[in-house]
């Protein structure tokens, strides 16, 4: 194979290089004898401009020579060359489907062309031809005449390539008529006795209802509207059948060695994969249980995968269904140890760039909890390594491809992301990372000398380096608090390297056709001609974009700062309410749960009386019946006994034939034993022979390349020659008289010939002279490596012994550093005690300036009342006030800031005295004393500052009716205040927050006391005062202060409420 794909991209290197169009017919007979694996991965090593390149030079010549369709037949197995193809030449399908509907035996090719162009879906811009249609349905007729693995594969490929949609836009008739093929393929014998038509009939059930989408059908079984998908997927026992014909062709074709390439057991087996995403979880894990045929060959799977040498693209395919099927729970630990082998060497399958992402998106969540932490660092190593030191195009494209569908997956699994973040923590994983960052460049010295198109290359590792850092940045920003993760400076230093990757995409270097200027003629005449002979338009444009990315990500800097500044006040201002909707939320449910509970009791408790009376009447009859059964078991006995000594008499007979038959069975296998150690003997005298003729023939082989290669070097040597002579000729076939000088010339050359002949001969004496000298320098220089090792041993004994003195001086170095913190933290806790002392003793100074202030407050209340009730007795004497009242309006202001904060830093500190209060009843029990301070602890606010009193009622006060003077009417009439009726009494002022609560301290017994109603009795100590408005609940309570709070913390004016009584 190693062969073959040297001289594969050998000749596609001398063809695309080429100046001039090559000859393709060398190729066509490569590729002709190159499996579709070598092909793929040939083409997979070209960049893109090659390929476009390689696809223009074969679309040029396949009118020309009828060998280009099988070629381009061969290509076309490389989705990367038959993408490209369409996108150059999007008629292409059309013309061949026209040909390949004809039915004629020199269209033959073209039905293979078609089917492998319809195998995948078609490139954007790329209409499936309506000739498609009459081709799938002529495949399809055929399949069903003749349903074999050749005849059924082409159907499914297109059926999940460009045909996905086929169906639905046949006729009714036409889709029943499919369907009723289709289930009476999967009825026939010969199906179920051929494991891989048996999977590709299943594909083609699949694609056929569900083309697009792969969503699970859990506990519904009348999904499938097609006849062939309730027969698999219907029922629970055809679920249970589909299982097991599955599993079988899985383990058939991991066996190997039975017929089926490489490819095609991927493909079987994918498609196995995507039947079990339509059987639910709990039927998989159930089925290797459900039967004795379930039971024998789920363990043969495991076994096939584990200890063989197998293809990493199969193994990784085979494991994937096999853990879809026994979970992640159940998976062994052999299973386990492979895919992590094949984990490390995902680098080596090359089926697909498109196909492995998806099965590693099914497959890491199922290991996900059972990979060890090597194999994470080993993968995430490998990952690195990709980025930073690319060995291949191959490998380039295929990490691009799989990045990032392991960032959705990383984002969807919590297990693996853990995982992924614990090993980004290590040590040998953090220098991996820093020889990943070191690598990257900015963008305009990104470019390297690797191999290939250096432009293509340069943009596809940036594209690489940049998908890894997003993978880098999702899993650290996804990582839960406490976890392991990379640093914060670390990941800042990827969002630099990120930017630096920013930058306008290059053009490929390789200009393989004359390209026109990107400006108008016009515009060129019109440029000065000492400019620097830019585009200009181009320049501009990426000035353009360069500026609108950067306002971009300001803006959505700025709104992300102000979505979190909302979202941090929203949790701490609407914290409360939660609180309080999720306690009735909690005891709404509570209480419907409690209700339903009484009338579930109600019922069963008049079902279980019902019962009792049928149980009544019941055992009645079953005592009647149970003497009438005791009757015919005593006739039941006696006829048991007559039957036991009939049956110790047949078995005694067939004991003494079964010993008989066990030693003649003993005397064969004894003889066979002999046999088979007589074959043995044989066959291994004959594979030593077998073995030394395959050496021989080795030899031979070799000796032969040899003699091949001198021949081919011999024949070009002519070929030469005779192209020469030919030139000659035809150059001077008119000049007749130069004829002999051209005689004489050709017996020139023919002399020369023999010449080179002899030359060659010394040449063969030569190389084997040498060959014999290349012998002894190989001696001496395997001895000269043997005495550098002995050297090289005892320094590196030195070196080791040096090494161990460094570790103990570290070690102990160590130690005292460790000593150093400990003091370090000792004297930190120290202060911190300190600190917390000395806050506490400035709150409780606060406190005693607070009460200060309050009392002061209350003062100056006091005094603006009487001053204001001494201006109204003098008002209504008629006598004019000396001295104006003042209004006390900055004690209003700061009244009611003040009482705002007193109640947060009420609300706060009540809290830290209800947690106090609670440790000391939990150490020292239940007492009346201990509840009384839990009841007074809630309601601090009240001890925090003095609580507005009630004034009490003064006696009262007649006036002297004296006739005011006419100029004080209106001061005496605004100001005199009004006596009404206890009953003619209006709605009194909303209640102080202080005040709302009663408390009465009471003992509950130990045994008593629920864990319920000491929630709900704590719960008041939590809550906010200001969220409940109970001033309409209490209007016919005594009186309160007459600047009591408002239920939002606001002191109320006396002149919103004149009417109110006056205290």
């Amino acid at each position: 194979m190693s062969g073959s794909m040297d001289d594969l991209s050998r000749e596609l290197t001398r063809i695309i290089s080429c100046p001039y169009p090559a000859s393709l017919t060398k190729l066509a007979e490569i590729a002709l004898h190159s499996s579709d694996q070598t092909i793929q991965k040939a083409i997979l090593d070209l960049p893109s401009c090659k390929i476009s390149r390689l696809v223009s030079i074969v679309a040029a010549a396949l009118p020309l020579w009828p060998y280009t369709l099988s070629l381009l037949h061969s290509l076309c197995r490389s989705a990367d060359f038959s993408n490209e193809l369409l996108r150059q030449n999007p008629g292409l399908p059309d013309a061949l489907l026209a040909k390949a509907n004809v039915v004629h035996e020199e269209f033959g090719e073209h039905n293979e062309v078609c089917i492998c162009l319809l195998s995948r879906a078609l490139p954007e811009n790329v209409p499936l031809p309506l000739s498609a249609h009459s081709f799938f349905l002529r495949m399809f007729e055929k399949a069903t005449q003749n349903p074999t693995v050749e005849s059924l594969r082409p159907v499914y490929r297109m059926l999940n390539g460009a045909c996905s949609n086929l169906l639905d836009l046949l006729s009714p008739e036409l889709r029943h008529g499919f369907d009723r093929e289709l289930c009476q393929i999967l009825s026939s014998n010969s199906t179920g006795q051929n494991s891989m038509l048996l999977l590709w009939c299943f594909g083609i059930v699949i694609a056929a209802e569900r083309p697009c989408s792969a969503e699970q059908v859990t506990d519904q079984y009348g999904q499938w509207r097609t006849a062939s998908g309730r027969k698999l997927f219907g029922s629970k026992s055809g679920l249970y059948k589909t299982l097991n014909l599955t599993y079988l062709s899985v383990i058939w074709a991991v066996k190997g060695d039975v017929g089926v390439s490489h490819l095609e057991a991927v493909e079987g087996i994918r498609i196995a994969i995507r039947a079990m995403q339509f059987v639910d979880q709990e039927t998989r894990q159930s089925w290797p249980s459900s039967s004795a045929l379930a039971r024998n060959i789920f363990p043969k799977l495991p076994a096939k995968l584990v200890g063989k040498d197998l293809n990493v693209a199969i193994q990784l395919e085979a494991l994937t269904f096999f853990a879809m099927i026994a979970g992640d729970k159940n998976l062994l630990e052999e299973v386990v140890a492979q895919f992590e082998t094949c984990l490390l060497n995902v680098s080596m399958v090359r089926v697909g760039t498109t196909t492995t992402p998806e099965i590693l998106s099914l497959a890491l969540p199922q290991f996900a909890s059972t990979l060890s932490e090597s194999t994470m660092c080993g993968f995430i190593t490998n990952v690195l390594r990709a980025g930073s030191t690319p060995d291949s195009l191959a490998n380039l494209t295929f990490y691009t491809a799989l990045i990032p569908s392991l960032s959705s997956i990383l984002s969807s699994s919590p297990v693996l992301r853990a995982k992924m973040a614990k090993a980004l923590s290590f040590h040998e994983v953090q220098e991996s990372l820093r020889t990943f960052l070191d690598s990257i460049k900015p963008s305009n010295h990104q470019n390297f000398h690797g191999f290939g198109c250096e432009t293509s290359n340069s943009q596809l590792r940036k594209k690489l380096l940049s998908s890894t850092i997003a993978m880098l940045l999702t899993t650290a920003l996804l990582t839960e608090p406490g976890e392991p993760t990379i640093s914060h400076q670390l990941a800042i230093e990827l969002l630099n390297k990120q930017q630096k990757l920013a930058g306008p995409l290059q053009h490929c270097s390789h200009v393989w056709t004359v390209a026109q200027p990107a400006i108008s003629l016009f515009e060129q005449e019109c440029t000065p001609s000492n400019s620097h002979q830019q585009d200009w338009k181009e320049r501009l444009k990426s000035e353009m974009g360069m500026q609108t990315a950067y306002q971009h990500e300001s803006v959505v800097r700025c709104v992300a700062q102000i979505c979190q500044n909302l979202e941090d006040r929203c949790e701490n201002v609407e914290e409360p309410l939660r609180v309080e909707k999720d306690k009735v939320k909690a005891l709404t449910s509570e209480n419907i749960e409690l209700r339903a509970q009484a009338q579930s009791l109600e019922t069963d408790l008049l079902d279980r009386r019902l019962c009792i009376d049928g149980l009544e009447d019941h055992i009645d009859s079953l005592e009647n019946a149970k003497d009438d059964l005791s009757a015919k078991l005593m006739d039941l006995k006696i006829e048991f006994s007559t039957a036991d000594r009939k049956a110790d008499e047949v078995l005694r007979a067939a004991q003494e034939d079964f010993n008989n038959k066990e030693m003649h069975l003993h005397s064969t296998i004894l003889t066979h034993e002999e046999a088979i150690h007589d074959y043995v003997q044989q066959i291994g005298a004959r594979d030593e022979e077998i073995r030394c003729l395959d050496e021989k023939l080795e030899s031979n082989a070799e000796e032969k390349l040899g003699w091949e290669q001198v021949q081919r070097d011999l024949q070009a040597t002519i070929d030469n020659y005779q192209q020469q002579l030919d030139t000659k000729q035809t150059e001077n076939e008119d000049q007749r008289d130069v004829i002999h000088r051209l005689t004489d010339r050709a017996n020139d050359l023919d002399t020369r010939l023999h010449s080179s002949f002899e030359e060659t001969k010394s040449l063969t004496q030569r190389l084997e002279k040498l060959d014999h000298l290349h012998q002894q320098l190989k001696q001496s220089s395997d001895q000269a490596m043997r005495d550098l090792s002995t050297e090289n041993q005892e320094k590196l004994s030195i070196t080791q012994q040096k090494a161990d003195k460094l570790c103990a001086q570290l070690n102990l170095e160590l130690q005292n550093a460790l000593h150093n913190g400990q003091q370090t933290t000792d004297l930190y806790e120290e202060a911190y005690r300190d600190l917390q002392i000395s806050r506490n003793a400035v709150k409780n100074l606060e406190d005693k300036i607070q009460d200060l202030s309050d009392t002061c407050i209350e003062k100056d209340e006091e005094l603006h009342e009487l001053r204001s009730l001494r201006s109204r007795v003098l008002a209504s004497m008629g006598l004019a006030a000396e001295v104006p009242a003042p209004t006390p309006t900055n004690h209003q202001s700061k009244e009611g800031s003040r009482h705002s904060h007193r109640r947060r830093k009420s609300a706060l500190q009540s809290q830290a005295t209800h947690e106090r209060a609670r440790n000391e009843i939990d150490k020292s029990g239940n007492t009346a004393t201990a509840m009384d301070e839990i009841a007074n602890a809630s309601f601090t606010s009240s001890d925090l500052g003095p609580t507005p009193k009630r004034s009490k009622p003064r006696t009262s006060f007649q006036v002297p009716i004296v006739e005011p003077s006419s100029s004080l009417d209106h001061g005496a009439s605004s100001s005199k205040p009004l006596r009404l009726s206890p009953s003619k009494r209006p709605a009194l002022k909303p209640m102080s927050p202080n005040r709302r609560h009663t408390t009465v301290g009471f003992t509950l017994p130990n045994k008593g006391r629920s864990s319920k109603i000491s929630r709900r009795r704590g719960s008041m100590n939590l809550v906010d005062q200001a969220s409940f408005d109970i001033g309409e609940l209490i209007s016919g309570t005594p009186f309160t202060a007459e600047k009591a709070a408002s239920p939002m913390g606001m002191v109320l004016d006396e002149d919103e409420d004149e009417g109110t009584t006056e205290l």
